[in-house]
């Protein structure tokens, strides 16, 4: 039973990972329509920002200055990302589209995407040139090396200020969607940000916002999945930043649709289920449980379909011809 429990704390804390990344690209998407998948290489970069102080300060002034770095430089990231990439790339399609909205939403989706991977890359390969090329090891003795010691069970202090510091950026989140007005403006942005901005809100303004707001959350995973593993590590292939990006796109899509509780539950539950695949089954089964519920998520609606798959049209913006022939 003491076993379970402490596999159970560690499963909440690996899943608190995923929450963090998961928030970050939920609020993206909420605003925007994109799935911001620059964010692996924002987390990546905030989280070499955290081992510098890390490295350079001692205990106990180290960890809450790694944090706060990592949480400013996570947030300074995507700001100058979205300043540079996402808000030129909007203001083009509604020049071509006249400024009318009409599939500008769509068409912003389907390129951001695009232009989010090439950003990805692009943070990445500056990680990658900043730390050699080779992983980063985390400076001994940096983190909470301490075991909480209570009723026989063993809990480690990184895995206790994970879920701490989850808690935090939840509450924080919720506090903001229920009594500030940037809540208001960001519902009426990720509705039809045409008619928000006829409205007197402020978009640009308001994606800076929830860009900074991502990026600070993808920053604090970073560092914080940094710690856990016992270094910072680049390359689009094997790099942290790819793993928490795609575990935290897992957690955005099943929880996303019920609100942020909805997406920091759906990353408890995916970690917890990692952690139970490698115990009860084998170690290397466990990435292997996150990547086949992001699988399933994104065949389910296919697969529960009633319709076969070739009588979609391609494109929501291309006219169905009718009986006659015409468009």
């Amino acid at each position: 039973m003491v076993l379970f429990v402490e596999q159970a704390i560690n499963g909440c804390a690996l899943g608190a990972l995923y929450a963090l990344s998961g928030l970050a690209l939920w609020l993206v998407f909420a605003a925007t329509g994109v799935v911001n998948v620059a964010q692996a290489g924002v987390s990546l970069l905030a989280a070499l920002a955290g081992l510098a102080c890390l490295s350079v300060l001692g205990w106990p002034l180290a960890l809450p200055a790694a944090a706060l770095a990592a949480v400013l430089a996570g947030a300074a990231v995507a700001v100058l990302v979205e300043l540079l990439v996402f808000l030129p790339l909007r203001d083009r399609v509604a020049g071509q589209s006249g400024g009318e909205g009409g599939g500008e939403g769509g068409v912003v989706s389907q390129r951001g995407l695009v232009v989010a991977v090439a950003a990805w890359f692009v943070l990445d390969r500056l990680a990658g040139l900043a730390i050699g090329g080779q992983p980063r090891p985390v400076p001994p003795d940096a983190g909470p090396a301490f075991l909480l010691r209570l009723a026989g069970l063993h809990v480690p202090g990184l895995a206790l200020l994970t879920l701490a510091l989850l808690a935090a950026a939840a509450g924080g989140l919720s506090w903001m969607d229920q009594r500030t007005r940037f809540a208001v403006a960001l519902r009426a942005v990720g509705a039809d940000p045409v008619a928000a901005a006829l409205g007197g809100v402020d978009v640009r303004l308001v994606l800076l916002g929830v860009a900074a707001l991502a990026g600070a959350a993808s920053g604090l995973a970073g560092l914080l999945g940094g710690l856990a593993a016992g270094e910072v590590s680049a390359g689009l292939g094997q790099g942290q930043g790819l793993g928490l990006m795609l575990k935290g796109l897992v957690a955005a899509l099943v929880g996303g649709r019920f609100g942020l509780a909805g997406v920091v539950a759906a990353g408890l539950a995916l970690g917890l289920a990692e952690i139970a695949s490698g115990g009860w089954f084998a170690f290397a089964l466990r990435d292997g449980a996150g990547y086949a519920v992001l699988l399933a998520v994104l065949l389910a609606p296919h697969l529960l379909s009633p319709r076969p798959l070739s009588s979609r049209p391609l494109s929501p913006r291309l006219p169905v011809p009718d009986a006659a022939g015409r468009g």
